[in-house]
């Protein structure tokens, strides 16, 4: 019985991707050698590119250039960025999308790494240190941990427990199957040769962090993940904002999906996370709604029960209960457990929310003639 336990313990760690640590072997790269440029696209920033900037200063591990690409922007963040001793170069003309901000600034990197990295994230002092340990002969890309940079609002609590949820869990288990499904385009290191050969931020999609991803994949290459390198990126304080940054995001993954769905089947991990996510996307609103109505059925009384089917009840309520439990462990870890308990009930009542914006992005994206610009928000 001993035997038995122990080995649906391992199955289970194994499905939601908790590695064995790996010890350090000739796979890994020389750290000295390592050269890296950070490369910030930024439109009317003037309010956060100096603490993006600053951050990067004060990294353990040097950052060789700070490029910020300045897309015409109509406010100061030119000047700020080059008084803080910068390089900064301008677009021609402002281009509407950050893909084609960062294919414009590749031409100017001319170390073998480089960092992306928004114009309002600000990243802890180790956290490209961490990158780089993680890096290998094989490794294109080496992926962090993201947190909002303040936890203030209604909406920036329940975004702070939508990451914890996804990196501990999510993001964690695809990365044991290697096949991560974004590299979270606010902060991550990416090989240069690859990038420019690519050619991808020139892709026609408002997720060029998730195009590069699956482009990665697809071509056979390795994408890391490291929890401890810890960034902080400015999220929506609003609702307005928050609903364009998630229909931004789920038009993406479709723009993504339509453009790669033919080619999905040569990384069979790749396409079912992807597949998942889709359906998923489309059957938590009737989950939802079910397990409410069911709820319902539940106080009227036990005769209603009879003839009523509660499957969806423990459902629901079991997958509340495993979020539950990740978000407690990896806020005690990051020393934030207190808040993060009041704020997964708000993450609770709101993700039917979410469910629905899912629903609206596949609506407009399958019907709307208009095609969705890069809109961020702030």
């Amino acid at each position: 019985m001993r035997v038995m336990f122990k080995k649906f313990k391992e199955i289970i760690l194994f499905l939601l991707g908790f590695k064995p640590k790996i010890k350090e072997d000739d796979n890994l790269l020389e750290r000295k050698e390592i050269e890296i440029t950070a490369l910030i696209p930024a439109y009317n920033e003037e309010k956060d590119i100096a603490d993006t900037i600053i951050s990067l200063k004060k990294q353990t591990y040097p950052v060789k250039e700070i490029i910020v690409i300045d897309d015409c922007s109509t406010d100061k963040t030119h000047e700020i960025a080059e008084n803080l001793g910068v390089k900064v170069v301008k677009t021609l003309q402002n281009t509407g999308r950050k893909g084609e901000a960062l294919n414009f600034g590749l031409q100017f990197i001319k170390t073998e790494y480089f960092l992306i990295i928004d114009a309002d994230t600000i990243v802890e002092e180790r956290a490209i240190e961490a990158l780089v340990n993680q890096l290998q002969k094989k490794t294109i890309s080496v992926c962090g941990f993201v947190l909002p940079k303040t936890i203030k609002t209604f909406w920036e609590r329940v975004r702070s427990i939508q990451y914890l949820v996804s990196f501990s869990l999510y993001k964690n288990t695809q990365f044991y199957w290697g096949a991560i499904t974004v590299v979270s385009g606010c902060f991550s290191l990416w090989k240069t040769s690859f990038v420019k050969a690519v050619n991808i931020f020139s892709f026609p999609t408002v997720a060029e962090d998730m195009a590069l991803t699956w482009e990665a994949l697809l071509k056979g290459e390795s994408i890391d993940f490291v929890p401890k390198a810890l960034c902080f990126a400015k999220d929506p304080p609003t609702w307005k904002i928050y609903r364009q940054q998630l229909l931004r995001w789920n038009r993406g993954f479709f723009q993504c999906l339509k453009f790669f769905r033919t080619e999905l089947k040569r990384k069979p991990t790749l396409m079912f996370f992807v597949w998942w996510y889709f359906f998923s996307g489309l059957i938590s609103p009737i989950l939802w709604l079910l397990g409410i109505n069911e709820f319902i059925t539940l106080v009227q009384g036990y005769s209603s029960i009879i003839y009523g089917n509660i499957i969806w009840i423990p459902v629901i309520f079991t997958e509340i209960l495993i979020n539950f439990l990740l978000v407690i462990s990896m806020a005690y870890k990051l020393k934030c457990l207190k808040g993060s308990i009041l704020n997964f009930f708000l993450f609770v009542i709101e993700s039917p929310l979410d469910s629905l914006l899912f629903w609206e992005a596949t609506i407009r994206e399958i019907f709307s003639k208009q095609r969705m610009v890069w809109e961020k928000g702030h």
